[in-house]
């Protein structure tokens, strides 16, 4: 019985790890750090927890697939100057409007949460500061 406990949490640890990116981190990866190219914005999009790992939802940025809000991952989406909404939905719809000038970058954290049968995606925009800071060392995986 034990032997088997010990195979299931073996399995479970496993797949919570599989979930999370694996790769080059934002900050070792050539030209990720600079700024977008001139007259362009910048969305960078981050998840640094691993909480419900398996749980990947679809980013869109005013409606156009971006990229998965994966755990210990980052991807960028260089955008002209403009207002745009960053969203996700599994059971529920979450969303985030960002308003950029030319060669801004803005930061949006994703979490999942807990939620009645699935997780829940969470949104926010955070201070370029912050965002910088926390999505240097995430692993790229979108390109730019």
């Amino acid at each position: 019985m034990i032997k088997r406990i010990t195979y299931v949490l073996f399995a479970l640890a496993v797949f919570a790890v599989s979930g999370c990116a694996n790769g080059t981190p934002m900050s070792e990866t050539p030209g990720a750090m600079n700024s977008p190219a001139p007259g362009m914005a910048r969305i960078v999009v981050y998840r640094k927890g691993v909480s419900g790992a398996a749980i990947q939802p679809l980013i869109k940025v005013s409606g156009n697939d971006a990229g998965r809000c994966v755990s210990r991952g980052v991807f960028m989406v260089d955008v002209p100057a403009g207002e745009y909404l960053v969203s996700a939905e599994t059971e529920v719809a979450r969303s985030v409007s960002v308003t950029l000038e030319a060669n801004e970058v803005a930061y949006v954290r994703c979490e999942v949460g807990m939620g009645l049968l699935i997780g829940r995606p969470k949104l926010s925009l955070v201070d370029p500061s912050i965002g910088r800071g926390e999505s240097a060392q995430l692993s790229l995986t979108g390109s730019f």
